[in-house]
């Protein structure tokens, strides 16, 4: 079974759950956002994608790496937009 740890225990599954996307570098709609979460946390953040390509990419980073996150994100921009390896063109 999915989800099933091997002892037979089901993992633990949160209460409360904030899903962020497309946030789209806007840093003062995730600053409002981020407000709303202070006032009332979530057991787990998720970030999804399209998360700093957009007028403001480093404050939008700098406000999701700030604690408290527990968050797990697919998505290469939401993992900090770690500079990528030089590639050679052919």
């Amino acid at each position: 079974m999915i989800g099933v740890k091997p002892s037979g225990t089901v993992p633990a599954v949160p209460d409360s759950v904030a899903v962020l996307c497309d946030i789209h570098g806007n840093g003062p709609a995730l600053e409002a956002v981020l407000a709303e979460l202070r006032a009332d946390p979530p057991d787990t953040v998720v970030i999804g994608g399209d998360v700093a390509a957009g007028p403001m990419p480093n404050e939008v980073l700098a406000a999701l790496r700030a604690p408290p996150s527990s968050s797990r994100s697919p998505t290469a921009d939401a993992r900090g937009c770690a500079p990528a390896p030089a590639r050679r063109r052919p």
